[in-house]
């Protein structure tokens, strides 16, 4: 049941999106009509040209920009890349893309130039014996320089993370705007050499198993009358072809593949173009191949087909091979692709690639086996996730007639298959699998652990402080604001730090009966926080009897504060300075000292303190949870062999 639905969205997604694209980019081209280049349709990036250009679903680095903008969705973290290549010996092509990840989807920004240029003699005409005749003049020449660039900003971002529609998990979405420039210059061309517009590509993402990927492209969708085109100078209007692609890819081999053999991955798929726009086009095959041996080397193939004349006034296909190679080290990854263009050998090409941060996806955790009755594939046991809920992924025997999690009754789907989504409480939750036969007899059970930590909306995934935010604020020692932001860059004040300080501890404190400071009323949401982080001496009131609760803590302030809270004691003399902007005369230098050497301060390793300036939320999360009260909270909470 759960293998046939995912089917049917897939083929839900296809019908719609393809009907969507053909009527929106439907139209009526006149005779006089010309056709634009869009340079993309070349520069995909070195890996995918040597597949044969496939690469629709199987868009899982940065140049998923060029590919299928759904496909930005995927990457975790920053990337880069380029490309060069001399297409059929003649036109230089240039690419150049950039994503970013964050919260709210992934950006990207690309471009893409082809440029051609050419030298030639001026002719002259002269007649010879009754004979018009050509001469080249060898002392005059003329030049031309055709350029055709285009810029792309995109932006793809995962379903789940925008809507709960009950399968968003698998779906991600994308989309393109494209802005085109051309400059076209030379002898008796200044009228008409310069040429600007714009369009937008838009894509799906569907990946219904680890192991298959399907994907839909709508390249420049815009349609002419809506303002699609390339205006030249001159008033001439160019429209820019639209295109329908879809594609699929499997991973036949590998971890999370159909099948596994040592350590080689080998992926496949097959992508399809279907000209939208420019007359009667036949349907273009993209087929490829790749293929890892090792984890630092890939071997690429394919077909790539493209059209050509038949001699008649029509368009036919031809098959052009192609062939690249891929390495992998450190992050950075070099392509090259060899391409054929019409069986000519001298249009046979070469592409070259560089890309940067691009690093090999993790192996899936095994997954978790009872006996020959259940399979758990999803979540893996001991998994910390930040999401309200996950989706337990498994497979049964057909001996198995009833399965239930946490009591709840689960389907189970044709073949044995099942899947199900699971609320998960803040922190430890223990996932509890059975089994029962057609009696109702239980016959194996399993216990999946899973630790849900609290998350903000505006501490992104790279954050340098994300883990210790989001393991004190499970813990209950710090919350965020009702808006869902914790606001980590943002000051804090002398109220706030005596409560995160106070929480820590985990006490159950009695409300204050009267003021706690002449500034500080019983009613204050702190009051009690700073009644007892006075009584045992983490702060200290002003002189005048205030205690100024809404005042920024400096650093100098702050990690006195912390190192107090720690118990450290400071040392009697403090013989060189412990940062090159704290001399040992400070007032601050002894605790301070004591909190490096305790080891809470290691974020400002190889950095200036900059005592004066304000402590961050984030920095006094950070130092807290060095402290040995708080590590040993973190500890108790990340030990997956206790309190599940």
């Amino acid at each position: 049941m759960a293998n046939r639905l995912k089917v049917s969205r897939l083929l839900i997604l296809v019908s719609v999106l393809s009907l969507v694209l053909v009527l929106f980019s439907f139209q009526v081209f006149a005779d006089e009509i010309k056709i634009a280049v869009d340079p993309t349709r070349i520069a995909v990036g070195a890996r995918a040209l040597g597949m044969g250009k496939m690469g629709l679903s199987l868009a899982d680095d940065c140049n998923a920009i060029f590919l299928n903008p759904a496909g930005i969705s995927q990457l975790n973290d920053w990337q880069v890349i380029s490309m060069t290549g001399r297409f059929i010996n003649e036109v230089t092509y240039l690419q150049l893309g950039g994503t970013y990840a964050t919260q709210y989807g992934n950006f990207g920004l690309g471009y893409v130039g082809a440029s051609i240029g050419a030298d030639f003699a001026t002719p002259t005409f002269a007649t010879v014996e009754g004979e018009i005749r050509i001469i080249p003049s060898s002392t005059e020449g003329s030049s031309f320089n055709y350029n055709n660039g285009v810029f792309l900003l995109g932006y793809g971002a995962r379903m789940r993370d925008l809507a709960d529609w009950g399968w968003s998990n698998d779906l991600s979405f994308g989309a393109n705007l494209k802005i085109f420039t051309v400059s076209l210059t030379g002898t008796g061309l200044e009228d008409v050499g310069t040429a600007n517009g714009y369009d937008m590509d838009l894509g799906i993402l569907y990946k219904p198993y680890s192991w298959l990927s399907a994907g839909i492209t709508g390249q420049n969708v815009i349609p002419y009358d809506m303002g699609g085109v390339l205006l030249w100078a001159d008033g001439i209007k160019e429209d820019i072809p639209a295109t329908l692609k879809t594609g699929t890819s499997a991973k036949l081999v590998g971890n999370d593949g159909l099948l596994t053999y040592g350590g080689h991955e080998l992926y496949a798929g097959v992508d399809m173009d279907y000209p939208l726009t420019g007359g009667d086009m036949p349907l273009l095959f993209r087929i490829g191949v790749e293929w890892w041996p090792i984890e630092y080397v890939a071997l690429r193939v394919g077909v790539d087909q493209d059209y050509v004349g038949t001699g008649t006034g029509g368009l036919t296909t031809t098959n052009n091979l192609t062939a690249g190679v891929g390495l992998l080290y450190s992050g950075f990854r070099f392509d090259y692709a060899y391409h054929q263009y019409n069986n000519l050998t001298e249009n046979d090409t070469h592409y070259f690639s560089l890309g940067y941060n691009i690093w090999k996806e993790k192996p899936a955790a095994p997954a978790m086996v009872v006996g020959d009755t259940l399979k758990i594939s999803e979540p893996a046991d001991k998994s910390i996730v930040y999401s309200e809920s996950v989706v337990m992924v498994g497979q049964v025997a057909p001996e198995v007639k009833r399965v239930t999690v946490n009591d709840a009754i689960v389907p189970i789907g044709v073949g044995g298959g099942f899947s199900f989504d699971i609320p998960l409480n803040v922190g430890k939750n223990a996932l509890v699998v059975k089994t029962f036969d057609e009696q109702g007899n239980s016959i194996k059970e399993a216990k999946v652990r899973v630790l849900r930590l609290l998350s903000f909306k505006d501490v992104p995934a790279d954050y340098w402080a994300k883990d210790v935010v989001a393991e004190i604020a499970t813990l209950g020692i710090v919350t965020g604001y009702p808006d869902g932001t914790f606001r980590p860059d943002g000051p804090i004040n002398r109220a706030e730090v005596t409560t995160l300080l106070v929480r820590a501890l985990g006490e159950k404190l009695p409300d204050v009966g009267e003021n706690v400071f002449a500034d500080l009323p019983a009613t204050h949401w702190a009051a009690k926080y700073i009644k007892e982080g006075s009584n045992r001496k983490y702060v200290l009131g002003y002189p005048d009897g205030t205690f100024r609760p809404a005042n920024r803590i400096n650093k100098a302030e702050g990690v006195v504060l912390l190192a107090r809270f720690g118990e450290l004691t400071p040392p009697e003399n403090v013989l060189e300075a412990p940062y090159p902007d704290l001399p040992g005369r400070h007032w601050a230098a002894p605790l301070v000292t004591a909190a490096k050497q305790a080891g809470l301060l290691q974020y400002l390793e190889g950095r200036n303190f900059e005592p004066a300036n304000d402590l961050t939320r984030a920095e006094a999360v950070e130092i807290l949870s060095k402290t040995k009260f708080a590590n040993g909270k973190i500890g108790e909470l990340t030990n997956f062999e206790a309190g599940y």
